[in-house]
Protein backbone atom coordinates (compact mmCIF):
# COMPACT_ATOMS: atom_id res chain seq x y z
CA UNK A 1 0.00 0.00 0.00
CA UNK A 2 1.56 3.28 -1.09
CA UNK A 3 1.41 6.06 1.48
CA UNK A 4 1.43 9.82 1.04
CA UNK A 5 4.94 10.86 2.09
CA UNK A 6 4.01 14.45 2.88
CA UNK A 7 4.32 15.37 6.54
CA UNK A 8 1.01 15.14 8.34
CA UNK A 9 -0.04 15.09 12.00
CA UNK A 10 -0.65 11.78 13.71
CA UNK A 11 -4.25 10.67 13.33
CA UNK A 12 -6.23 9.94 16.49
CA UNK A 13 -6.69 6.26 17.23
CA UNK A 14 -9.58 4.37 18.77
CA UNK A 15 -9.04 2.89 22.22
CA UNK A 16 -11.02 -0.24 23.01
CA UNK A 17 -12.23 -0.52 26.59
CA UNK A 18 -14.84 0.51 29.08
CA UNK A 19 -15.05 3.22 31.67
CA UNK A 20 -14.57 6.94 31.50
CA UNK A 21 -11.48 8.31 29.84
CA UNK A 22 -8.95 9.85 32.19
CA UNK A 23 -6.77 12.85 31.60
CA UNK A 24 -3.06 12.13 31.35
CA UNK A 25 -0.22 14.36 32.38
CA UNK A 26 2.23 15.07 29.60
CA UNK A 27 5.76 13.98 30.47
CA UNK A 28 8.46 16.28 29.07
CA UNK A 29 10.51 13.47 27.56
CA UNK A 30 12.08 13.80 24.11
CA UNK A 31 10.62 11.53 21.46
CA UNK A 32 13.32 9.30 19.98
CA UNK A 33 11.65 9.46 16.55
CA UNK A 34 10.75 13.11 15.95
CA UNK A 35 12.90 14.78 18.61
CA UNK A 36 10.06 16.83 20.12
CA UNK A 37 9.14 16.81 23.79
CA UNK A 38 5.84 15.55 25.12
CA UNK A 39 4.77 11.95 25.77
CA UNK A 40 1.97 10.23 27.66
CA UNK A 41 1.84 6.77 29.18
CA UNK A 42 0.79 4.19 26.59
CA UNK A 43 0.79 1.01 28.71
CA UNK A 44 0.79 0.66 32.48
CA UNK A 45 4.44 0.37 33.58
CA UNK A 46 5.53 -3.11 34.62
CA UNK A 47 8.57 -5.37 34.75
CA UNK A 48 8.99 -8.39 32.46
CA UNK A 49 11.87 -10.61 31.31
CA UNK A 50 13.53 -10.46 27.92
CA UNK A 51 11.20 -12.04 25.40
CA UNK A 52 13.27 -13.04 22.39
CA UNK A 53 17.00 -12.68 22.96
CA UNK A 54 17.33 -15.09 25.91
CA UNK A 55 15.99 -18.63 25.65
CA UNK A 56 16.03 -20.31 29.07
CA UNK A 57 16.90 -24.00 29.15
CA UNK A 58 14.81 -24.96 32.17
CA UNK A 59 11.62 -23.98 33.95
CA UNK A 60 13.55 -22.73 36.94
CA UNK A 61 15.83 -20.59 34.77
CA UNK A 62 12.81 -19.19 32.97
CA UNK A 63 11.06 -18.21 36.19
CA UNK A 64 14.23 -16.73 37.68
CA UNK A 65 14.93 -14.44 34.74
CA UNK A 66 15.64 -10.82 35.52
CA UNK A 67 12.72 -8.47 35.01
CA UNK A 68 13.29 -5.24 33.07
CA UNK A 69 11.25 -2.03 33.29
CA UNK A 70 8.63 -1.65 30.56
CA UNK A 71 7.28 1.89 30.51
CA UNK A 72 5.91 2.45 27.04
CA UNK A 73 4.93 6.01 26.22
CA UNK A 74 3.56 7.65 23.10
CA UNK A 75 4.65 10.93 21.54
CA UNK A 76 1.80 13.43 21.37
CA UNK A 77 3.28 14.94 18.19
CA UNK A 78 4.14 12.04 15.86
CA UNK A 79 2.50 9.07 17.58
CA UNK A 80 5.71 7.10 18.17
CA UNK A 81 5.60 4.46 20.91
CA UNK A 82 8.77 3.67 22.86
CA UNK A 83 9.99 2.38 26.20
CA UNK A 84 11.33 5.39 28.07
CA UNK A 85 13.03 3.04 30.59
CA UNK A 86 14.93 1.10 27.92
CA UNK A 87 18.71 0.63 28.15
CA UNK A 88 20.39 -0.87 25.10
CA UNK A 89 23.28 -2.26 27.15
CA UNK A 90 20.84 -4.47 29.07
CA UNK A 91 20.12 -6.57 25.97
CA UNK A 92 22.83 -9.26 25.64
CA UNK A 93 23.07 -9.47 21.86
CA UNK A 94 26.55 -10.94 22.21
CA UNK A 95 25.10 -14.02 23.94
CA UNK A 96 22.49 -14.78 21.32
CA UNK A 97 21.76 -13.09 18.01
CA UNK A 98 18.31 -11.75 17.24
CA UNK A 99 17.72 -13.65 14.00
CA UNK A 100 14.33 -13.31 12.37
CA UNK A 101 12.43 -16.42 11.33
CA UNK A 102 12.44 -16.14 7.54
CA UNK A 103 10.83 -19.44 6.53
CA UNK A 104 7.13 -18.59 6.62
CA UNK A 105 5.48 -18.84 3.19
CA UNK A 106 3.95 -15.37 3.18
CA UNK A 107 7.00 -13.79 4.79
CA UNK A 108 9.23 -15.34 2.12
CA UNK A 109 6.92 -13.80 -0.46
CA UNK A 110 7.42 -10.42 1.18
CA UNK A 111 11.20 -10.84 1.11
CA UNK A 112 11.07 -11.74 -2.57
CA UNK A 113 9.02 -8.63 -3.35
CA UNK A 114 11.49 -6.42 -1.46
CA UNK A 115 14.42 -8.08 -3.20
CA UNK A 116 12.90 -7.33 -6.61
CA UNK A 117 12.15 -3.76 -5.56
CA UNK A 118 15.77 -3.19 -4.60
CA UNK A 119 17.29 -4.96 -7.60
CA UNK A 120 15.34 -2.79 -10.04
CA UNK A 121 17.03 0.35 -8.77
CA UNK A 122 20.63 -0.89 -8.80
CA UNK A 123 23.35 -0.45 -11.45
CA UNK A 124 24.90 -3.48 -13.16
CA UNK A 125 27.80 -3.69 -10.69
CA UNK A 126 26.34 -2.42 -7.43
CA UNK A 127 27.81 -2.04 -3.98
CA UNK A 128 25.18 -3.13 -1.46
CA UNK A 129 25.47 -2.91 2.33
CA UNK A 130 23.03 -4.47 4.78
CA UNK A 131 23.07 -3.33 8.41
CA UNK A 132 21.98 -6.09 10.78
CA UNK A 133 22.07 -8.74 8.06
CA UNK A 134 21.30 -11.69 10.37
CA UNK A 135 21.71 -14.94 8.44
CA UNK A 136 22.30 -12.96 5.25
CA UNK A 137 19.45 -14.60 3.34
CA UNK A 138 18.41 -11.39 1.56
CA UNK A 139 21.96 -10.48 0.54
CA UNK A 140 22.71 -14.00 -0.67
CA UNK A 141 19.70 -13.97 -2.98
CA UNK A 142 20.58 -10.51 -4.28
CA UNK A 143 24.16 -11.62 -4.93
CA UNK A 144 22.87 -14.55 -7.01
CA UNK A 145 20.92 -12.13 -9.19
CA UNK A 146 23.83 -9.69 -9.60
CA UNK A 147 27.08 -11.71 -9.38
CA UNK A 148 29.17 -8.77 -10.61
CA UNK A 149 28.18 -6.70 -7.57
CA UNK A 150 29.80 -6.35 -4.17
CA UNK A 151 27.67 -7.24 -1.17
CA UNK A 152 28.56 -6.55 2.47
CA UNK A 153 26.65 -7.73 5.52
CA UNK A 154 27.24 -6.13 8.94
CA UNK A 155 26.13 -7.90 12.09
CA UNK A 156 28.01 -8.13 15.40
CA UNK A 157 26.99 -11.80 15.64
CA UNK A 158 28.03 -12.75 12.11
CA UNK A 159 31.18 -14.71 11.37
CA UNK A 160 33.64 -12.63 9.35
CA UNK A 161 33.65 -14.75 6.21
CA UNK A 162 33.01 -14.37 2.49
CA UNK A 163 30.55 -16.85 1.02
CA UNK A 164 27.84 -16.95 -1.63
CA UNK A 165 29.15 -13.68 -3.03
CA UNK A 166 28.70 -11.81 0.25
CA UNK A 167 31.41 -10.46 2.55
CA UNK A 168 30.08 -10.79 6.09
CA UNK A 169 31.61 -8.59 8.75
CA UNK A 170 31.13 -9.45 12.41
CA UNK A 171 30.99 -5.85 13.57
CA UNK A 172 28.67 -2.90 13.95
CA UNK A 173 28.21 -0.58 10.99
CA UNK A 174 29.99 2.72 11.64
CA UNK A 175 28.67 5.37 9.21
CA UNK A 176 31.69 7.65 9.40
CA UNK A 177 34.05 4.80 8.55
CA UNK A 178 32.14 2.39 6.35
CA UNK A 179 30.27 4.88 4.15
CA UNK A 180 33.56 6.46 3.11
CA UNK A 181 35.26 3.09 2.74
CA UNK A 182 32.62 1.18 0.76
CA UNK A 183 30.64 3.94 -1.05
CA UNK A 184 27.46 1.83 -1.32
CA UNK A 185 24.81 2.31 -3.97
CA UNK A 186 22.23 1.35 -1.38
CA UNK A 187 22.14 0.59 2.34
CA UNK A 188 19.57 -1.91 3.57
CA UNK A 189 18.48 -1.62 7.19
CA UNK A 190 15.67 -4.03 8.01
CA UNK A 191 14.26 -4.56 11.50
CA UNK A 192 17.15 -2.83 13.23
CA UNK A 193 15.87 0.62 14.19
CA UNK A 194 13.28 -0.75 16.61
CA UNK A 195 16.11 -2.19 18.73
CA UNK A 196 18.14 1.02 19.04
CA UNK A 197 18.18 3.46 21.94
CA UNK A 198 18.27 6.43 19.55
CA UNK A 199 17.12 5.43 16.04
CA UNK A 200 16.85 9.00 14.77
CA UNK A 201 20.42 9.75 15.83
CA UNK A 202 21.67 6.71 13.94
CA UNK A 203 19.96 7.84 10.73
CA UNK A 204 21.30 11.35 11.26
CA UNK A 205 24.84 9.97 11.28
CA UNK A 206 24.27 8.38 7.88
CA UNK A 207 22.61 11.52 6.51
CA UNK A 208 25.40 13.80 7.72
CA UNK A 209 28.21 11.65 6.32
CA UNK A 210 26.33 11.44 3.01
CA UNK A 211 25.76 15.20 2.95
CA UNK A 212 29.49 15.95 2.88
CA UNK A 213 30.29 13.13 0.45
CA UNK A 214 30.52 13.10 -3.31
CA UNK A 215 27.57 10.87 -4.25
CA UNK A 216 24.02 10.29 -2.99
CA UNK A 217 23.39 7.49 -0.50
CA UNK A 218 20.13 5.60 -0.97
CA UNK A 219 18.71 3.60 1.89
CA UNK A 220 15.94 1.06 2.31
CA UNK A 221 14.47 1.02 5.82
CA UNK A 222 12.04 -1.54 7.18
CA UNK A 223 10.42 -1.62 10.61
CA UNK A 224 7.37 -3.25 12.19
CA UNK A 225 4.23 -1.11 11.93
CA UNK A 226 1.92 -0.84 14.95
CA UNK A 227 -0.92 1.11 13.33
CA UNK A 228 -3.23 -1.91 13.49
CA UNK A 229 -1.94 -3.03 16.89
CA UNK A 230 -2.89 0.35 18.32
CA UNK A 231 -6.28 0.49 16.63
CA UNK A 232 -7.38 -2.88 18.06
CA UNK A 233 -5.42 -2.63 21.33
CA UNK A 234 -3.28 -5.69 20.58
CA UNK A 235 -0.92 -6.26 23.51
CA UNK A 236 1.62 -8.82 22.27
CA UNK A 237 3.77 -6.34 20.32
CA UNK A 238 5.39 -4.54 23.23
CA UNK A 239 8.44 -6.19 24.79
CA UNK A 240 11.82 -5.05 26.01
CA UNK A 241 14.02 -5.87 23.03
CA UNK A 242 11.80 -3.75 20.80
CA UNK A 243 12.35 -0.29 22.21
CA UNK A 244 10.64 1.51 19.31
CA UNK A 245 7.23 0.87 17.79
CA UNK A 246 6.72 2.86 14.63
CA UNK A 247 3.44 4.19 13.38
CA UNK A 248 3.20 5.43 9.82
CA UNK A 249 3.20 9.00 11.10
CA UNK A 250 6.16 8.52 13.44
CA UNK A 251 8.36 6.93 10.76
CA UNK A 252 7.43 9.72 8.36
CA UNK A 253 8.18 12.36 11.01
CA UNK A 254 11.57 10.80 11.79
CA UNK A 255 12.55 10.71 8.13
CA UNK A 256 11.55 14.34 7.65
CA UNK A 257 13.47 15.34 10.76
CA UNK A 258 16.64 13.62 9.55
CA UNK A 259 16.36 15.09 6.05
CA UNK A 260 16.91 13.61 2.63
CA UNK A 261 14.35 12.78 -0.04
CA UNK A 262 11.67 10.19 0.75
CA UNK A 263 11.28 8.30 -2.52
CA UNK A 264 8.64 5.93 -1.18
CA UNK A 265 6.91 4.95 2.04
CA UNK A 266 4.75 1.84 1.90
CA UNK A 267 3.01 -0.72 4.08
CA UNK A 268 3.70 -4.41 3.45
CA UNK A 269 2.79 -7.82 4.82
CA UNK A 270 -0.85 -7.14 5.71
CA UNK A 271 0.09 -3.63 6.86
CA UNK A 272 2.31 -5.05 9.63
CA UNK A 273 5.54 -3.70 8.12
CA UNK A 274 6.62 -0.24 6.98
CA UNK A 275 9.23 0.12 4.24
CA UNK A 276 10.79 3.34 2.99
CA UNK A 277 13.37 4.28 0.37
CA UNK A 278 15.27 7.46 1.19
CA UNK A 279 17.90 9.33 -0.79
CA UNK A 280 20.52 11.29 1.13
CA UNK A 281 22.24 13.54 -1.43
CA UNK A 282 25.38 15.61 -0.92
CA UNK A 283 24.47 19.09 0.30
CA UNK A 284 26.56 22.06 -0.75
CA UNK A 285 25.89 24.07 2.42
CA UNK A 286 27.06 21.25 4.67
CA UNK A 287 30.13 20.61 2.54
CA UNK A 288 30.95 24.32 2.66
CA UNK A 289 30.43 24.39 6.43
CA UNK A 290 32.71 21.37 6.85
CA UNK A 291 35.38 22.96 4.65
CA UNK A 292 35.10 26.24 6.56
CA UNK A 293 35.45 24.40 9.86
CA UNK A 294 38.53 22.56 8.63
CA UNK A 295 39.99 25.92 7.64
CA UNK A 296 39.30 27.25 11.12
CA UNK A 297 40.98 24.23 12.70
CA UNK A 298 44.09 24.79 10.63
CA UNK A 299 44.05 28.53 11.41
CA UNK A 300 43.65 27.88 15.13
CA UNK A 301 46.63 25.54 15.07
CA UNK A 302 48.67 28.24 13.35
CA UNK A 303 47.42 30.81 15.87
CA UNK A 304 48.59 28.66 18.78
CA UNK A 305 52.00 28.32 17.13
CA UNK A 306 52.28 32.07 16.46
CA UNK A 307 51.08 33.23 19.87
CA UNK A 308 53.16 30.59 21.64
CA UNK A 309 56.27 31.87 19.88
CA UNK A 310 55.42 35.48 20.78
CA UNK A 311 54.90 34.53 24.43
CA UNK A 312 58.25 32.74 24.44
CA UNK A 313 59.93 35.92 23.20
CA UNK A 314 58.19 38.01 25.87
CA UNK A 315 59.24 35.57 28.59
CA UNK A 316 62.90 35.79 27.51
CA UNK A 317 62.94 39.60 27.36
CA UNK A 318 63.78 41.70 30.40
CA UNK A 319 60.26 43.11 30.65
CA UNK A 320 57.44 42.85 33.17
CA UNK A 321 54.21 41.50 31.66
CA UNK A 322 50.80 41.76 33.32
CA UNK A 323 47.72 39.92 32.12
CA UNK A 324 44.45 41.83 32.51
CA UNK A 325 41.64 39.36 33.16
CA UNK A 326 41.70 36.16 35.20
CA UNK A 327 38.54 34.14 34.59
CA UNK A 328 36.19 33.22 31.75
CA UNK A 329 37.65 33.94 28.33
CA UNK A 330 40.88 35.25 29.84
CA UNK A 331 41.37 31.99 31.74
CA UNK A 332 40.52 30.01 28.60
CA UNK A 333 43.14 31.93 26.60
CA UNK A 334 45.79 31.49 29.30
CA UNK A 335 45.28 27.73 29.55
CA UNK A 336 45.11 27.30 25.78
CA UNK A 337 48.17 29.38 24.97
CA UNK A 338 50.41 28.42 27.88
CA UNK A 339 50.35 31.65 29.92
CA UNK A 340 51.78 29.88 32.96
CA UNK A 341 52.39 31.24 36.46
CA UNK A 342 56.18 30.84 36.31
CA UNK A 343 56.70 33.07 33.28
CA UNK A 344 53.69 35.35 33.70
CA UNK A 345 52.87 35.59 37.42
CA UNK A 346 51.09 38.97 37.37
CA UNK A 347 47.34 38.85 36.68
CA UNK A 348 44.87 41.66 37.46
CA UNK A 349 41.13 42.02 36.94
CA UNK A 350 38.65 44.89 36.92
CA UNK A 351 36.14 42.91 39.02
CA UNK A 352 36.86 43.30 42.74
CA UNK A 353 34.95 40.07 43.51
CA UNK A 354 37.73 38.15 41.76
CA UNK A 355 40.62 39.70 43.67
CA UNK A 356 42.56 37.22 45.82
CA UNK A 357 41.14 34.27 43.91
CA UNK A 358 43.22 32.27 41.44
CA UNK A 359 43.19 31.74 37.70
CA UNK A 360 41.60 28.33 37.00
CA UNK A 361 44.19 25.89 35.73
CA UNK A 362 47.26 28.17 35.68
CA UNK A 363 47.14 29.29 39.33
CA UNK A 364 48.13 32.99 39.31
CA UNK A 365 46.64 35.05 42.15
CA UNK A 366 44.25 37.62 40.67
CA UNK A 367 45.02 41.08 42.02
CA UNK A 368 43.60 44.59 41.90
CA UNK A 369 44.76 46.65 38.91
CA UNK A 370 46.12 49.17 41.43
CA UNK A 371 49.06 46.83 42.00
CA UNK A 372 50.32 48.17 38.66
CA UNK A 373 50.61 51.65 40.19
CA UNK A 374 53.26 50.37 42.59
CA UNK A 375 54.79 47.72 40.33
CA UNK A 376 54.31 49.01 36.78
CA UNK A 377 54.17 46.60 33.86
CA UNK A 378 56.02 47.23 30.63
CA UNK A 379 53.47 45.25 28.65
CA UNK A 380 49.83 44.53 29.45
CA UNK A 381 48.27 41.57 27.69
CA UNK A 382 44.47 41.70 27.34
CA UNK A 383 43.16 38.28 26.23
CA UNK A 384 39.59 39.57 25.72
CA UNK A 385 40.16 41.74 22.65
CA UNK A 386 36.60 43.03 22.63
CA UNK A 387 37.11 44.56 26.12
CA UNK A 388 40.41 46.24 25.28
CA UNK A 389 38.92 49.71 24.70
CA UNK A 390 37.13 49.69 28.06
CA UNK A 391 40.25 48.42 29.83
CA UNK A 392 42.43 51.08 28.20
CA UNK A 393 39.98 53.73 29.44
CA UNK A 394 40.06 52.20 32.93
CA UNK A 395 43.86 52.30 32.88
CA UNK A 396 43.77 56.03 32.11
CA UNK A 397 41.24 56.61 34.87
CA UNK A 398 43.39 54.73 37.40
CA UNK A 399 46.61 56.37 36.17
CA UNK A 400 48.13 53.08 35.00
CA UNK A 401 50.67 53.35 32.20
CA UNK A 402 52.70 50.86 30.17
CA UNK A 403 54.82 50.78 27.05
CA UNK A 404 52.52 48.51 25.07
CA UNK A 405 49.09 46.86 25.21
CA UNK A 406 48.80 43.55 23.36
CA UNK A 407 45.59 41.88 22.20
CA UNK A 408 44.84 38.75 20.18
CA UNK A 409 43.85 39.35 16.56
CA UNK A 410 44.15 37.29 13.38
CA UNK A 411 46.26 34.48 14.81
CA UNK A 412 48.79 36.65 16.65
CA UNK A 413 49.30 39.24 19.37
CA UNK A 414 49.08 42.79 18.01
CA UNK A 415 49.64 46.27 19.43
CA UNK A 416 46.32 47.73 20.57
CA UNK A 417 47.34 51.33 19.88
CA UNK A 418 49.07 50.96 16.51
CA UNK A 419 47.96 47.58 15.18
CA UNK A 420 45.35 46.93 12.49
CA UNK A 421 42.27 45.54 14.27
CA UNK A 422 38.55 46.38 14.68
CA UNK A 423 38.63 47.05 18.43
Amino acid sequence: MSIDTRLAPARPFRVIGTGAARNQDVDLVECIACGRQGVTTFLEPDKRPLATIWWPMSESEAKAMRRYPHHFVRCIHCGHVFNKSFTYADVPYTRKSNLMFNQGTYWKGHLQAIRQLLLRSLPATPVVVEIGCGDGSLLREMAKSMPAGKFYGFDPNAASVTEDGVEFRGELFEPNTHLRQLRPDIIICRHVLEHLQQPMRFLEQIAVVASVGTAPVRMYLEVPCVDRAISICRLSDYYYEHNSHFTTSSLRAMLYRVGGVIESLDRYYCDEVLGAVINYPPERKMKEAAAETLGHLQSSQQALTNIGAQLDVLARRDVRVAVWGGTGKASSFMNLCGVDSNRFPCVVDSDSDKWNTYVPGTGQCIQSPNVLLHHPADIILIPMSWRARDIAQEMRRRGITCSQILIEHQMQLVDFESGDHPY
